[in-house]
């Protein structure tokens, strides 16, 4: 199994960050950035595995879509060297016995449980191997080589706690800018935090269910595709 990492940065105005275009790359979507007129295109890149917004409770059901949620952001922060958002890549185990759905509820557990819970917004883009790099599923299945492990999520944060109705535009602290305030998050700060004891859990949960699961009474031995082929 690859060891789970995650590697944070703020993303700085100052230093060329924007939260628009890092929430169009990271989803592959096409977003303009109404506060500089900018249209971020990324069709072209392979379409994430999963793609979400995760909202804290009571926030505008709105902020749901990325493109709002993002020029919001970007609109609540005047300053020429504002922090706009937090980026977080975040390391998927490889295991062979988790699927899909057990990396996107893995990478939507750690976002709910880090950030969303203290009411911030949070961008989810989980993103499989790149197979044009020789990182296919197939390459492990087929038993002829290639890197499987690089299963990642990009998780897209606000820097500020969301409650309620957010009017886009509105300065921070001033009257209708209720709903975004600054959140100060411990948990972004560094080059990188060692998530590793994370997928525990879910690994042992998957695992029971390949391997370990009632099939006529008796567990099953598990079995990594490609096992026999590789002699």
């Amino acid at each position: 199994m690859a060891i789970a990492f995650a590697r944070a940065r703020y993303l700085s105005r100052c230093c060329g960050g924007n939260a628009v275009r890092s929430a169009a790359y990271n989803a592959r979507e096409a977003i303009t950035a109404e506060r500089t007129g900018e249209l971020f295109h990324f069709r072209h890149r392979d379409a994430p595995e999963h793609h979400e917004v995760l909202l804290p409770e009571g926030a505008d059901a709105r902020l749901a879509d990325s493109a709002v949620l993002w020029n919001a952001a970007e609109a609540a922060e005047r300053r020429k060297n504002a922090q706009v958002a937090r980026a977080v890549v975040l390391a998927l185990p490889a295991d062979w016995v988790l699927s899909t759905e057990d990396r996107i509820e893995l990478a939507r557990s750690f976002a709910q449980e880090h950030f969303v819970s203290k009411g911030l917004a949070v961008q989810r883009d989980v993103h499989a191997p790149h197979k044009d790099r020789g990182e296919a599923e197939g390459a492990w299945t087929e038993g002829i080589g290639g890197d499987h492990t690089n299963w990642h999520a990009h998780l897209l944060i606000t820097t500020r706690r969301i409650e309620g109705d957010v009017e886009e535009g509105a300065r921070p602290g001033s009257r209708g800018a209720e709903g975004w305030h600054s959140y100060p998050c411990d948990g972004c700060r560094g080059s990188g935090r060692d998530v590793a004891g994370a997928p525990g859990p879910l690994l042992r949960r998957a695992r029971h269910r390949v391997a370990g699961g009632r099939d006529g009474g008796a567990p099953r031995r598990a079995h990594r595709p490609g096992a026999d082929a590789q002699g």
